[in-house]
This record gives structure tokens, sequence and C-alpha cells, in this order.
């Protein structure tokens, strides 16, 4: 290591728990590692933050990836946002710096099914944006009360390391605001891509984004917290699109709120909520058959799960008649509440996968849209 306060480590077991590589990593500030990934090709990915400067914490260039070899970080501490890439022999493939001139905070990295990597975690300011055309994108610093105002930040990379969107998320107060209530692995993807985030958040002011004509949970009031306010969680298309976000607590601090997503599209949160005053300001809802507690049991604070389903296109089917076997059917999504691509099955022989099945002959027919991320279900239809 680099004999700094802290350093990062790295361990490597086998699949039966053997260990085979144990290694400090670092320079001679304050290193700390927050997050870990893994990529299709089994490639690792790591990000925290250092305070170490190059001629200890040794930047190494991917050819035609992002590269700074420039420290840029405040001297309070955690100073720039540090991205870490080694093979799966556990060669480094990759050190890079990543920051203005105040300190910056790698939490959570994650790889997608293309192997781009995505990087959240906090910023006091002067962070390098990089807009992505047609994505969310934010060049301004929001800001924050406190010793140390904070955004939080998004960075997506492509798989080949180059730096493809860059931005800001918040309000005006702070995103991330401390380390005692900052959250790790808080990226996560469903089956098409789309990416959600999560950070707490002090500020009353951050644009919330939903559909609630689709049953979607949407909650666009700040509901209390004075140290670390409500959990906000947003999704993105896989392309940088907003397409929900919310508040998620009550009257308590809100915060941890770790994130993944099942093989159904389901999103499951979970975090801490502390300093709670009333329960019936937190949005309890019971799971019929599942482990279900309403109660805030005290003890300074309790850990908490929830549970969001993805949304279900309304669709409407037409047809019509048949004379010997030219008949036709069609689904149509009447309300854009799933995410496109939208997949089509009859059942057919053979099967089509149209929104419009041809030459139907009379007889019962089944067809399953699918929305990215989510099975919107079957519609029965005869036709005669």
């Amino acid at each position: 290591g680099g004999g700094g306060a802290y350093d990062a480590f790295i361990l490597r077991f086998t699949s039966v728990g053997a260990l085979t590589w144990a290694t400090y990593y670092g320079g001679s500030g304050h290193d700390e590692a927050h997050a870990i990934a893994v990529d299709g090709a089994n490639n690792i990915y790591i990000t925290g933050s250092t305070a170490s400067a190059p001629a200890s914490f040794v930047p190494v260039a991917w050819a035609g990836a992002f590269n700074d070899a420039t420290y840029g970080g405040a001297s309070n501490g955690y100073g720039d946002i540090f991205i870490l890439r080694f093979t799966n022999a556990g060669v480094l493939a990759w050190a890079t710096y990543y920051g203005g001139a105040t300190d910056n905070i790698g939490y959570s990295i994650a790889c997608d099914g293309a192997n781009n990597i995505y990087v959240t975690g906090s910023t006091e300011g002067g962070f390098p944006a990089l807009a992505w055309a047609g994505a969310y994108n934010d060049a301004s610093f929001g800001g924050g009360s406190g010793f140390t105002p904070t955004d939080a930040f998004i960075l997506r990379f492509t798989s080949a390391g180059a730096l493809a969107w860059a931005t800001y998320y918040g309000g005006s107060d702070n995103e991330e605001g401390s380390w005692s209530y900052s959250t790790w692995d808080n990226i996560a993807f469903d089956a098409c891509d789309n990416v959600f985030i999560s950070f707490p958040t002090l500020s009353t002011d951050i644009n919330p984004f939903g559909n609630t004509t689709c049953g979607q949970y949407y909650d666009a009031n700040y509901n209390g917290g004075i140290s670390s306010g409500d959990v906000f969680i947003s999704k993105f298309s896989n392309a940088g699109v907003l397409l929900w976000a919310t508040y998620f607590g009550g009257d308590g601090d809100d915060y941890r709120e770790a994130l993944e997503v099942d093989n159904s599209g389901n999103l499951y949160v979970g975090g801490e909520w502390t300093a709670v005053t009333s329960s019936a300001t937190y949005p309890i809802t019971n799971l019929a058959g599942a482990y279900n507690d309403a109660t805030f049991n005290g003890g300074g604070d309790d850990s908490y799960i929830a549970k969001f389903e993805p949304l279900v296109p309304t669709v409407t089917p037409s047809q019509t008649a048949c004379a010997t076997c030219n008949g036709t059917a069609t689904v149509t999504l009447s309300s854009a509440c799933g995410i496109s691509p939208y997949t089509y099955s009859w059942s057919t022989a053979p099967v089509q996968t149209t929104a419009t099945a041809t030459g139907l002959c009379a007889g019962t027919y089944t067809a399953t849209v699918a929305a990215c991320g989510g099975i919107s279900g079957g519609w029965n239809n005869t036709y005669t």
C-alpha cells in the first residue's frame, strides 16, 4: 500500500472459498474503495475516493478510454473519484482520477448487459460534466447547506472506457450529504438495461417524474428529516432518458437505499429509516403472505425493505371477421405505461410476433404482450 491513513484492499476467493489474492491498493494519502462490479467478460471494476497524488497513486492509461492522470481534489480527506479496471487475472488495466477541485467520491459502480460502466456518488462542485444527446443532462452544481454542500452525480463509460455521460443530479440542498448517510450498491439494471439509481437528499425541489395513470408509485413531496432527509429513486432508459423519479420516505431520516432488480423486473430497495416520529408518514404497504411490520421499533433506526413492480401497459384488442381463414386481430397499446420496445406472441401455428396476427381461422387465440422489463399479460379473443 501507499502508507496513507487508509488504503483500499481487494480480495479474491475461489468458488469454494479459498483465498487466492489479497492486496492493498492506494497511495500516500487517504484511499477508500466503496464498490466493485464485474462485466460480462469478467473484468473487475472498482470505484472509491483518493487523496493521493499521482506520484503514489499511479494512473494507468487505457488506450481510447477516459484517462485523467492529474489529481485535482481537495485536501480535506476524500479528494478525487478513482476508477480501476483489472483483468480477471488481476492485472491492472486502467486507473484514472475523475473529479474537480473539490471533494468527489465514487460510491457505486455497475456494468449493464453491454458492459457499459456506470458510476454514482457525491461531488462538492467543479465536476466535469459531459452532455449525452437526448439524455437527462445537468451541468450546474445545485449547492446545499452545511459545511460540505453536495450533489449526486452519474457517470457512464462505454465498454471501452470512453466517457459517454457525466451529469449532476439533485436539488438546491445536499444529496449524499455525508459519509454517515451515503449509499453503496445503489445502481441496478432491469432486463432491458434501464438503469435505477438512488441517493439520500435534503432537497425539497428535485423534479419528480411519474405516470400515476398507470398505477406507478409517485411521491412529488419531500417528507422530512434533518440529517439525510428522504430517499430519492430514479429510473433512466439505457439512453439516459429519465423515466421515473420519486421521493420515498417519511418524517425521519431515510438512507442506505441499496437497489436490486429480479428477473421479472421487480425493483427491491433496502436501507434505514431513523429518527421516525410517526410510522403513518411512511408508505408502508403489506404484501400478502410476506413478512410485514408496519411499526417503527425504536433503537435509533430500523431497516426497511420495499418492492416496486414494473408497469403494465393497457392493451385494447380488435379484430376483423374471418371467412376462409383470412381473419386478422390486432392488440393496440392504448396507454404507454410499459417501456418500449414491446414484443408480441400469438398462440398461432406458427407463432406470430407482430401487433397484428393475420390468416386467422375461426377459434380462440391468445396474444401476450411484453413490455421491456415486465410482462403485461395475455388476452383471449374468439374469432368467428
